[in-house]
């Protein structure tokens, strides 16, 4: 099934490196957001990561991921999760045997305006030149 947004309006798929569960709109509602089961492995539990072949390169690209999903977030979509914890992002082994991210529920989300997303992509790239 392909992810709907609130408005019932189908979501892009972000990339083969990330995946966010299917909200099932028809039994969800305002205080209760019900999500397809997605199994992953606690991206803190690195004994579980290892047993699953998850390399410490392909530990630096799911973090490297995170990254990018979040400044996607914040500069593209102007939407973003606010309740970012370990609880809430998952590794999930992809069909083709990579390691993806898997961000749990977006129960918790806030908007942007183009401002504001312009004011965090101004603070990213002075923190990336050392001109902070």
């Amino acid at each position: 099934p392909k992810a709907k947004a609130r408005n019932n309006q189908t979501l892009p798929s972000a990339a083969d490196w990330i995946r966010a569960p299917y909200v099932y709109q028809n039994i969800s509602n305002e205080r209760l957001l019900v999500m397809e089961f997605v199994p992953s492995i606690k991206v803190t539990n690195k004994a579980k990561l290892e047993a699953a072949n998850v390399t410490a390169a392909d530990q630096i690209d799911l973090a490297d991921a995170l990254a990018r999903a979040y400044l996607r977030q914040f500069c593209c979509n102007l939407f973003f999760s606010t309740d970012p914890h370990p609880g809430n992002v998952g590794v999930e082994i992809a069909p083709n045997g990579k390691p993806r991210l898997v961000l749990y529920d977006f129960g918790q989300a806030a908007t942007l305006t183009q401002n504001q997303a312009d004011g965090i992509l101004q603070i990213i790239e002075a923190i990336i030149d050392m001109n902070v």
